[in-house]
């Protein structure tokens, strides 16, 4: 496993990049506090900009000792204004493996956004970080969120009884993606 940093990542519509602080409003005010949006993920809506650059705080310290992996999701058109987040955390360094997560603000759902950063940063992972395997989760009910892993290249693995807590404390069941390095040589992605 290599630990190369948060690299610049361009798609076809997309560029994937560092945060800076200068995010912390568009942040805030796209996804970070929106309930909705924030439903299914393990952290609460943001109450305050404060708590939005405190993360990005977080972010920005990890960049530096690579030990954070997440990108901003920037349309081309304005890649100062970002629509989301896509992350790899959770690493192993045995396997060599990490987890992949993402966030789109909902004003940009169902447009294709997530599903081509997460493949971005898969491939960014398994091809530059020499990682086996990426693995993602998501909420039994989050049915679209499985459609993303999907059109990313992800393999279904699974439903897990009970494998985490959401934010309140509550056991949840989620079901269970992967993509595997020989994916790339494959074709898969």
């Amino acid at each position: 496993m290599q630990y190369s940093g948060v690299n610049i990542i361009s798609t076809e519509r997309l560029i994937l990049r560092p945060f800076r602080m200068e995010d912390a409003e568009v942040m805030f005010e796209r996804w970070a506090s929106d309930e909705e949006t924030v439903h299914y993920l393990s952290w609460m809506a943001h109450q305050s900009l404060k708590d939005t650059k405190r993360i990005l705080k977080v972010w920005m310290n990890g960049y530096l000792t690579k030990t954070s992996y997440v990108w901003a999701i920037c349309p081309k058109s304005t890649p100062d204004q970002p629509i989301g987040s896509v992350s790899l955390h959770s690493f192993d360094e045995k396997l060599p493996s990490a987890e992949a997560g993402y966030v789109i603000a909902r004003d940009y759902w169902n447009q294709g956004y997530a599903s081509e950063a997460l493949r971005a940063v898969l491939e960014y992972g398994l091809d530059l970080m020499n990682l086996h395997r990426i693995s993602a989760y998501h909420h039994v009910d989050n049915e679209a969120s499985g459609r993303v892993m999907e059109k990313a290249g992800m393999t279904y693995e699974g439903r897990i009884r009970e494998a985490y807590k959401d934010k309140h404390g509550n056991y949840m069941d989620v079901k269970q993606y992967s993509v595997l390095h020989s994916d790339l040589s494959l074709g898969y992605l």
